[in-house]
């Protein structure tokens, strides 16, 4: 106000708190702020006024109302507030010592223009949650994390029980106090939180590009840098992060690494999100806010309440449509271009089934924000996953993890809310799926909509390709090694096998426990590196080196530990004949399938490829009269598109007869 100028830090949390600005309580400025993160905006009333007496004013004029004012985009990678600034020059003209004085360094800090910023009481690496410490950190995450680096002397951090949380302290002798540093990758709330002292940033992950380095900084001053990548087979996380303190442009003080390249694991989500307001209700948010029960929220009033229920980071800017796209032209309530399906009616929603019939969405409108919800849910039967979304927020389950027959339920702020059971008809090649789409605005009641948009409905399974090719077109371990610049090594260790495992997407497909040739079923071993526990007398070939096999005294299965030096690793492979129910099973890990012998062609071959890497050519025939199966099998690995394969169609079993064991008849149900 005239030449009163104040500058109000909005470190609180703004939440529509009134504040107010007077000068001599004459000219009287009263105002509330409230953040809309991630609307990108500001909900700022504001009234100026005219007063001579305390307890009334000659006039209020309200300049904002609820109005909804666009926040400038922030760039946290800004340099200091004079460029040109230099720590020396400016001791020099201030006659400060090498040390500085309190006084001096809360000059310097407001020169800096980050004194504002700054904790009232500065972080202490003598309590908790610094200590106990070990190589400066306090670590009370459980999971295996490897080898922490050793932080110097005056830098303590914790890295806490959920694993992707760090919190540091560290010790900065120029202003002789501590900085605090925070990062908290929140993977299930899909969250990035940043933080330097009182300043903070929340980043949907949705934002953020995986394998970047970006920087927080307060004023060019304190920086924090951070560079996070998703091993999503590995269900980890690849993170490093670095400290600095900066008070001279362009020249800071040496970095402290925090974390350098270390994976942490991602915690176990519950997908049942629950409500931001324990206890919310509708009513009671209305009563709150002076809004009649039947009276239509306005836009700000909207932005609030999703604001509030902490929905609105989830939330797509563009809504679903009934009018264009996958959900128009609906019948029924249904856009269906599944040929075997006839899902039943639905009345409050619009849903579309996928031609292949195992991908379905639907657009449904929730009346009290008058706005239209997208939920979805998509079955992969050949890689096996499950993702289930609600607008921006979606997991992928791995279907070899899912638990067949129970409901899964995935929310949004606890209002808006899917559930999923899905249950595997294995031998009907089907899934049987039902999905409820709810919409739930109190928290101690039933929900208010509830629509069953398939219920115990049969959705066949798509024809899988089973010899799957290298998930990168083209792919070649020797390009591979150039891209990446990683050393070329025979076997590969620490990041570098990592990152190709996560190139070949092979993490999801690989079994809890290695298989081991130490060990049952594979030893011991006999000079041709089998082990056969089927009592009939079976001529085998000589195996590769690299593999080890055992027939089970069924005289039906064939398991295999295949050693894949490249990858530091073994791998199971594994096939099946069941001769009373007639059925094939070919595995390679967890990858692969059951078939009815009924429908094949004896003496074709069947080929499985976990991802171009690991392959296996089956071929059998069936010698009824003479109570045998007669089989070839054939084991490759590969790293080139192109070839050679390191191990190169290397026979298992090549026309060798298994004998078919008689089958217990009149088994009880």
């Amino acid at each position: 106000m005239e030449d009163l100028n104040v500058k109000v830090p909005l470190l609180d949390d703004l939440i529509g708190r009134p504040r107010m600005f007077y000068l001599n309580g004459v000219l009287r400025a009263d105002y509330t702020i409230y953040n809309l993160e991630s609307e990108g905006m500001y909900l700022v009333n504001f009234d100026l006024s005219l007063c001579f007496e305390t307890s009334s004013c000659e006039w209020t004029a309200p300049i904002l109302k609820n109005s909804l004012l666009p926040k400038q985009s922030c760039d946290w990678n800004r340099p200091m507030a004079d460029p040109g600034f230099s720590l020396a020059i400016w001791k020099s003209s201030v006659g400060a010592g090498a040390v500085l004085t309190e006084v001096e360094i809360s000059r310097l800090l407001n020169v800096l223009e980050v004194g504002l910023y700054l904790l009232e009481t500065p972080c202490n690496v003598s309590i908790s949650p610094y200590t106990p410490a070990v190589n400066g950190w306090n670590t009370t995450c459980t999971e295996d994390v490897g080898t922490l680096p050793t932080l110097p002397l005056g830098t303590s951090c914790h890295l806490s029980s959920l694993c992707t949380e760090i919190d540091c302290c560290s010790d900065v002798p120029t202003i002789q106090r501590n900085i605090h540093y925070k990062v908290h990758v929140d993977t299930c709330k899909k969250m990035l939180f940043v933080g330097i002292e009182a300043v903070k940033a929340e980043i949907p992950l949705f934002d953020y590009k995986m394998g970047e380095t970006w920087y927080y900084k307060i004023r060019g001053t304190f920086i924090i840098s951070y560079n996070i990548v998703d091993l999503f087979g590995s269900k980890k996380l690849r993170v490093s992060v670095s400290i600095q303190s900066c008070f001279t442009a362009g020249s800071c003080d040496t970095a402290i690494v925090i974390l350098d390249s270390v994976e942490l694991p991602k915690p176990l989500c519950d997908w049942d999100y629950g409500y931001a307001i324990t206890g919310f209700s509708i009513d009671k948010w209305r009563l709150d806010n002076s809004v009649e029960t039947d009276q239509s929220l306005d836009p700000y009033q909207i932005a609030r309440l999703l604001r509030e229920t902490e929905v609105s980071t989830y939330l797509y800017d563009n809504e679903c449509s009934f009018a264009s796209g996958m959900f128009s032209s609906a019948i029924d309530g249904w856009h269906n271009e599944c040929p075997t399906v006839q899902p039943p009616n639905v009345d409050d929603a619009t849903c579309y089934l996928s031609p292949d019939c195992t991908e379905m969405e639907c657009c449904m409108t929730d009346m009290v924000t008058n706005r239209n919800i997208h939920y979805y849910v998509r079955l992969d039967p050949c890689a096996n996953e499950l993702n289930i979304g609600i607008e921006k927020l979606a997991f992928n389950v791995s279907l070899y993890e899912y638990n067949w027959g129970e409901m899964e339920e995935l929310d949004i702020g606890g209002v808006f809310r899917i559930g999923v059971t899905i249950q595997d008809l294995t031998h009907e090649d089907m899934y049987l799926v039902s999905v409820d789409l709810s919409l739930c605005w109190d928290s101690a009641a039933s929900c208010g909509t509830v629509v069953t948009v398939l219920d115990n409905t049969q959705l066949h399974k798509q024809v899988c390709t089973w010899a799957r090719g290298f998930p990168e077109a083209g792919f070649s371990l020797t390009q591979w090694f150039s891209d990446t610049g990683h050393a070329v090594v025979s076997s590969l260790t620490g990041d570098a096998k990592v990152d190709l495992m996560e190139v070949l997407d092979l993490p999801p497909y690989l079994n809890d426990l290695e298989c081991d040739i130490t060990g049952p079923p594979y030893f011991p071993q006999d000079s041709l590196g089998w082990n056969i526990s089927c009592s009939h007398p079976i001529s085998v070939p000589d195996l590769h080196d690299d593999v080890n096999c055992h027939i089970g005294d069924t005289c039906g299965s064939v398991d295999c530990c295949v050693r894949v030096t490249t990858l530091g690793r073994y791998m199971q492979t594994y096939i099946y004949i069941d001769p009373c129910t007639y059925d094939l099973t070919v595995r390679i890990e967890k990858f692969g399938f059951t078939t009815s012998l009924h429908d094949y062609t004896w003496g074709s071959t069947r080929l499985l490829y976990l991802n171009g890497v690991i392959r296996l050519e089956l071929s059998v025939d069936d010698l009824f009269y003479q109570n045998q199966f007669l089989l070839s099998l054939y084991v490759s690995v590969c790293f080139e598109s192109a070839g050679p394969c390191v191990i190169d169609r290397s026979a298992i079993l090549e026309n060798t007869l298994l004998d078919r064991l008689p089958c217990v008849t009149g088994k009880q149900l």
